[in-house]
């Protein structure tokens, strides 16, 4: 007997290699599955991951935010302090000069009249 390629003799070999197929298919769909909730899972992770250190950053910005604020009010506080000790220190010192000024007139003026000299003769 001389049998075709395409006889009708090979249907049972096909059915066989049908369900193999589909085992394969239905091993693959699994692996596959698997995969994508593998994957799922460690985006879920990095996106939890990247939150966190996304709160923590901006609780570090805001920390340094604080930081600032309270060194520049801190220089600010010292900055007028020694303002405020220059201007007393700057009115004392005028007040010496205004008070050496008032004596040395006076010494001038006591020696001009005990003496009977004036100013620039000799």
């Amino acid at each position: 007997m001389i049998m075709k390629k395409n006889s009708t003799m090979n249907v049972p070999r096909a059915k066989e290699q049908s369900g193999r197929q589909k085992a394969t298919f239905k091993r693959y769909a699994g692996t596959m599955e698997h995969m994508r909730n593998d994957y799922e899972e460690k985006l879920d992770n990095q996106r939890a991951s990247h939150e966190a250190a996304k709160r923590d950053s901006e609780s570090n910005i805001q920390a340094l935010r604080d930081t600032m604020e309270r060194l520049r009010n801190d220089y600010e506080e010292k900055l007028d302090a020694e303002r405020a000790a220059h201007d007393n220190s700057r009115r004392e010192a005028e007040s010496n000069v205004k008070a050496l000024r008032e004596t040395m007139d006076a010494v001038r003026s006591d020696y001009e009249n005990n003496f009977g000299v004036k100013n620039n003769e000799k």
